[in-house]
């Protein structure tokens, strides 16, 4: 097998995360081939020890055709340090390098984390904050159903599956904001030192969360009332739409 697709539970600004991975990868004889929205794909080559560096494109979209000009010049600018692209996705771009002691792809901390920032709104701060808000009013609200009518609740597998999935998500998004906004103030303290400020990793309980989440996700779509549900048992499963379930 020439192509192995791994699940990456990275967060986008985690720079020094994903580095560790893709230089283990290589060690082992798997190079980075492409990004995708859910899985990475690696494809196989020789051990190397290769260094890579992870570089931020703002004007960069997942609906660009090809590398607009600005960026063409700019992998150009990289070529001559040993640098290549080795995969995109928007605005991350990733380079790999053979040489032992590259020169950095990037030399100003200050405007690193100035362009992570910008891109931060839209990549985590504005969906981890509404999935915090989402979260925390299903949990309120089922707590609120709970008090007042808990066998209800407890009967229905429904309500108990969006419980679970909001007492999830709500530690989880509350914990991905705090994780940035802390990184962020230190990293900015550590570019008036002219110092690159490394990201801790949290990869494996991101990975355990989302998981969790899916099994919730499942759960729901098994244990949904057969008419107001999505997914019904005749012959053969299939989807309905509420009110117009035909299952009996």
């Amino acid at each position: 097998m020439n192509t192995k697709w791994r699940w990456e539970s990275f967060s986008f600004y985690d720079r020094s995360g994903i580095v560790r991975r893709l230089e283990a990868m290589a060690a082992q004889g798997w190079m980075l081939e492409d990004i995708t929205p859910v899985v990475w794909k690696y494809r196989r080559c020789p051990p190397r020890r290769l260094r890579f560096a992870v570089t931020y494109y703002p004007k960069a979209t997942i609906y660009d055709p090809a590398p607009s000009q600005e960026q063409e010049f700019f992998y150009e600018l990289c070529a001559h340090d040993g640098w290549e692209l080795a995969a995109s996705s928007g605005e991350m771009q990733i380079f790999c390098n053979d040489y032992p002691a590259p020169t950095p792809i990037e030399t100003d901390p200050g405007l690193e984390v100035e362009t992570i920032h910008k891109l931060a709104w839209r990549r985590l701060l504005l969906p981890w904050g509404l999935l915090l808000i989402v979260s925390l009013c299903a949990v309120i609200k089922t707590g609120f159903s709970f008090w007042n009518e808990p066998l209800d609740i407890l009967a229905s597998g429904g309500s108990l599956t969006a419980f679970c999935a909001g007492l999830l998500c709500l530690p989880l998004s509350a914990a991905e904001l705090w994780r940035y906004l802390n990184w962020e103030s230190q990293a900015r303290q550590a570019a008036q030192r002219g110092v690159f400020l490394e990201t801790k990793s949290r990869w494996r309980l991101q990975a355990f969360v989302l998981l969790a989440l899916l099994a919730c996700l499942i759960s729901w779509m098994l244990t949904s009332p057969r008419r107001s549900g999505i997914w019904c048992w005749g012959s053969s499963w299939r989807c309905c739409w509420p009110r117009s379930c035909g299952c009996s």
